[in-house]
């Protein structure tokens, strides 16, 4: 019994000098941040500052979701990639809220306002401010008038949620699309969340697996088929009727396409030299979710 008790003793003591390295590393993090903010600060010339004299978001979506991808990658062993993950996520947004003010605009006007209210603390950190907004303008318009502010609405699933339509328009170029959430599917996580977007006052970023949204207006309601078409003859194969909205003269049509583009590409200038293209309009990207079941043992 004595050396029983002396090895749980020893196992006990061996996990708090674990625990302490932990500890030591993630202050080593903490203190690299700030060098990183410092860094960034110089570079700019001066603290970045957005409209209304706050300071500019520090996310990094399309780098956070890099990181997540290659931990998961790398993960082995019996503890659950969804606790890696929500770790991750809990240390990244810290972060981001070190170098600069972040809060989150989360949609709860509808039957899945609970789920929206998850995805938010999941993905977004438990210390992180929200927001309850009644409507998707009320997010809108929370994100486009506070630089710190991310939005997080529902998918444009419903013709309720047409939200899409007013980006670059009424809210200008600032306001775009960053991610797509859950970004991980699987592993123990509740199977009925929402499918939500999250729109920023910052640009997107390629993150070697995504998607970009993009809007086109018509004078005529454009079939899936001829959408499809009209894509692949500017080289994009893989794309997605997500919705459509007609108005007084025009269609709005909101589609998904394969890979990464941006605001400066003319990967599209074929499909708007169409007679019936009034516009199209690149409204942000999202990183292609991760199944955590597919994943298990680090395999990719």
């Amino acid at each position: 019994m004595a050396d029983d008790r002396d090895s749980l003793a020893r196992l006990r003591r061996e996990i708090d000098e674990i625990d302490d390295h932990l500890h030591d590393l993630l202050m080593r993090r903490t203190l690299i941040v700030r060098q990183v903010a410092a860094a960034k600060a110089l570079d700019a010339g001066a603290d970045e500052t957005a409209p209304h004299g706050v300071q500019a978001l520090a996310m990094r979506p399309g780098r956070e979701a890099r990181v997540i991808r290659r931990l998961v990658a790398r993960h082995q062993g019996e503890l659950p990639l969804l606790v890696i993950v929500r770790l991750w996520r809990e240390l990244m947004t810290a972060k981001t809220r070190l170098q600069a003010p972040l809060s989150v605009s989360v949609f709860a006007g509808d039957e899945n306002a609970a789920g929206y209210w998850d995805l938010a603390r999941f993905y977004y950190g438990s210390p992180t401010p929200l927001i309850a907004a009644q409507t998707t303008q009320d997010v809108l318009q929370k994100v486009d008038q506070d630089p710190s502010v991310i939005g997080i609405l529902p998918a444009p699933d419903r013709a309720a949620f047409s939200w899409w339509t007013d980006l670059k328009g009424t809210y200008g170029d600032h306001v775009n699309i960053v991610a797509r959430l859950p970004f991980v599917m699987g592993g123990e996580q509740p199977l009925d969340l929402p499918l939500a977007f999250v729109v920023a006052p910052i640009a997107p970023e390629d993150t070697g697996d995504d998607r970009t949204l993009i809007r086109i207006e018509t004078k005529e309601t454009m079939t899936k088929s001829k959408l499809s078409a009209l894509l692949q003859s500017a080289g994009v194969s893989d794309s997605n009727l997500v919705a459509q909205v007609e108005g007084d003269e025009t269609v709005l049509s909101l589609v998904d396409v394969a890979g990464f583009y941006d605001q400066g590409t003319s990967v599209f200038q074929t499909v708007t030299h169409d007679p019936s293209i009034l516009s199209l309009d690149i409204l942000g990207s999202f990183a292609n979710p991760l199944n955590l079941d597919d994943n298990v043992g680090g395999s990719l």
